[in-house]
């Protein structure tokens, strides 16, 4: 039998034809491929700026939330109440304004989720302070009654007892004296006084604490005892020798005291206090004291 001859050109046809038909798929393949993964890149981009609009909107949240609370801090304040929760709550959301205006907090779900807690808890105080001020308003309503009717009471002599220990505590809280005006500056070597927000070690040879006990008409009038605490970065409180004295119901270290005549009127005070040893760098804590409360606080900062 007689071969045919095999047609080269033919051949080469098909094979160009294959080569094209892979090449197509390759670029369709690369195609497809660029095209979703630019979709990717746009989803994730649109996610970014949803994220970063959520967070601008979330830091307004934080500082209406923050100012809600030093709303309530000075009410309590002004009723003599303690507000040391409420003071670390606005600290806690300084620390989140901050992460989030530096933009270390990129999670708008979790800020989102930080600020709902901080709403729940802002509600629960809230209305635990509405009801300490009804129940205050209550009971001195009752109290003026009660004054002007006592004569008619005796009969109730009991009731009256009762109603008298609970205006008691109000009065007790309404008692406690409050230092203003708190200005810790510093005394250097040559005796001058100097007055920044920032202190270097060499120039401290002296603090100068000063104050003002505000005007209580509820207080008792007489000799009051201020106590000074300079507490150390650490924690420590500075002081000489056996220095302790009763704060709620505990016995705690002072750094120096006075006495005062008090007469229900603004009277200032000062104290002066040489520590006889440098000062270590970072923040120290200023507490004043009197009647077994603490009545205010600032800082000294030392670099």
């Amino acid at each position: 039998m007689e071969n045919k001859p095999v047609n080269k050109k033919d051949n080469s046809k098909v094979v160009l034809i294959v080569v094209i038909l892979i090449l197509l798929g390759v670029i369709g393949y690369l195609v497809f491929t660029n095209h979703e993964k630019q979709g990717q890149l746009a989803t994730q981009s649109q996610k970014a700026e949803a994220d970063s609009i959520e967070i601008e909107k979330t830091k307004k949240d934080l500082l209406n939330l923050q100012m809600q609370y030093q709303e309530m801090k000075d009410q309590r304040d002004a009723l003599g109440l303690k507000s040391d929760s409420l003071s670390m709550k606005i600290q806690e959301i300084e620390v989140l304004l901050k992460k989030a205006r530096d933009g270390r907090y990129t999670d708008a779900k979790k800020l989102k989720n930080e600020i709902e807690k901080l709403k729940a808890d802002l509600l629960v105080k809230e209305q635990q302070l509405q009801a300490m001020i009804m129940q205050n308003d209550t009971l001195k309503m009752r109290y003026d009654s009660l004054q002007k009717t006592d004569v008619t009471l005796k009969d109730s002599l009991s009731t009256i007892k009762a109603e008298k220990s609970e205006l008691a505590a109000i009065v007790k809280v309404a008692s406690v004296l409050k230092a203003d005006n708190i200005k810790v500056t510093v005394i250097n070597q040559k005796g001058k006084e100097l007055d920044a927000d920032v202190y270097k070690v060499k120039t401290i040879s002296k603090l100068k604490i000063s104050f003002d006990i505000a005007e209580n008409k509820a207080a008792k009038k007489g000799s009051k005892e201020i106590y000074l605490r300079v507490i150390e970065p650490s924690g420590s409180t500075l002081f000489q020798g056996e220095k302790i004295f009763t704060a709620n119901g505990k016995e705690i270290f002072y750094t120096e005291k006075k006495s005062i005549s008090y007469n229900n009127e603004k009277q200032a005070a000062t104290f002066i206090y040489q520590k006889g040893s440098p000062y270590k760098p970072g923040t120290y804590s200023i507490e004043l004291f009197a009647e077994e409360n603490k009545i205010g606080e600032g800082k000294l900062v030392v670099k």
